[in-house]
């Protein structure tokens, strides 16, 4: 069961956000490369008209735009990361977009544990709620729930707000669904209730205690 059913999955998210940036930076590199024949050819024009050396005009425009070309890219490189940043609702920084990479390969190879171990590594190094979230998520998407389970309750022990939210909207619709436990959700839906009293969320999770007490 899922309380929040408008809420858009982190996999979703960052595997579309790295698929626009690819996309992006492709384009960005193969249009900065075709316009250089023609900026090199209008500004050795320009050069011979001021009467100046074609060697020395060549070395001095390339290296302008060598120097255009970086601040321009930095800009982009700025400008596509804000935007994903505002996109995602986590505010995922490049290291995380890194760790979902790394660990989603690990997934779709079915190299499942060696997943476990590098999300491990990288949670000692980074105890960043992100990872868990990553690897839960990529593990309900392979129907592994009790490995799912296992890092969202690693996740919700130090995660807050809205994304304390997630994990125990997650647990919930795990324990409720895939890995029935009454007591384990009747435990996750008072957690919602108390820590987020006044919300949707905690209307719901009232209305569900009800219905299985």
């Amino acid at each position: 069961m899922k309380i929040n059913p408008g809420k858009k999955r982190i996999k979703e998210n960052l595997e579309s956000a790295d698929k626009t940036s690819k996309s992006i930076d492709a384009f960005f590199y193969i249009v900065i490369a075709a316009f250089y024949p023609l900026y090199m050819g209008l500004a050795i024009w320009a050069a011979l008209v001021r009467g100046w050396h074609p060697l020395k005009a060549f070395v001095i425009m390339t290296l302008f735009y060598i120097f255009a070309a970086a601040v321009v890219s930095f800009v982009r490189y700025k400008a596509v990361d804000s935007a994903y940043d505002l996109w995602n609702p986590r505010n995922i920084e490049g290291t995380r977009r890194e760790d979902y990479s790394i660990l989603s390969s690990m997934v779709i190879q079915g190299r499942f544990e060696e997943a476990e171990q590098e999300a491990r590594n990288r949670f000692i190094q980074d105890r960043s709620p992100d990872i868990p979230q990553i690897l839960g998520d990529l593990f309900i998407q392979e129907k592994r729930y009790a490995d799912s389970l296992r890092w969202f309750q690693k996740g919700v022990l130090i995660a807050e707000g809205a994304q304390r939210l997630y994990f125990l909207e997650r647990l919930v619709e795990l324990t409720d669904r895939h890995i029935p436990d009454k007591a384990k959700l009747t435990m996750y839906l008072q957690k919602i209730r108390r820590d987020f009293a006044g919300t949707e969320a905690a209307e719901y999770t009232s209305k569900r205690l009800r219905e299985i007490a």
